[in-house]
């Protein structure tokens, strides 16, 4: 009998709380990606807005502007030169300044030699309450059902997945399928 290889793909979400020391938040990021290297994962993902304390519900505020920064940049090297030395892809998510005026919450992607490899941006950043720990995270599994969830404090939460569940999915939903992309530019001008 031929063994067969492990179809599954270790990831860690790194379930954090931001103070107002950005430094230190950093510092604490990178600690969790050595802390998930550690326990086998191929892949780091952390929160939205990890390293900054979150500041949306103060809508206009001048002085949260001055925490964006460009992607590449000093936070996104950092996270390059941890996730290359590990070999690791890593997923931070920071206050990214794109261009004058343009900013925005993203999550730059970082694969496990350094490189970056893209940028998720939202268009908006979620007005909230006051927020410096949101707990609960969660993982889901390709049909929507929560696989499973971290406490109320900071921890990394660790899960086994298997990407073969996005092919039975996609056969059972096939949702993409009924695309209609040739419609998405009508929709916009509404």
């Amino acid at each position: 009998m031929i063994d067969q290889p492990n179809p599954q793909v270790r990831i860690g979400l790194a379930q954090v709380a931001a103070s107002d020391d950005i430094a230190a938040n950093v510092e604490a990021g990178l600690d969790w990606v050595d802390k998930a290297a550690e326990a086998g994962c191929r892949l780091c993902v952390f929160p939205e807005m990890a390293f900054h304390p979150f500041f949306p519900q103060h809508r206009g505020e001048r002085r949260y502007f001055a925490w964006a920064e460009p992607i590449p940049g000093p936070i996104t090297e950092l996270f390059q030169e941890r996730a290359a030395k590990h070999g690791i892809v890593v997923v931070p998510n920071i206050f990214e300044l794109a261009g004058p005026g343009r900013h925005y919450d993203a999550s730059p992607i970082i694969d496990a030699d350094g490189s970056l490899v893209g940028v998720s941006r939202m268009t908006h950043i979620a007005e909230e309450p006051k927020v410096t720990f949101a707990g609960k995270s969660f993982v889901v599994d390709p049909a929507g059902e929560i696989v499973t969830r971290a406490g109320e404090g900071e921890e990394l939460l660790v899960v086994d997945i298997d990407p073969a569940q996005v092919a039975e999915v996609r056969q059972k939903r096939p949702f993409l399928r009924d695309r209609r992309p040739e419609l998405y530019g009508v929709l916009g001008e509404r």
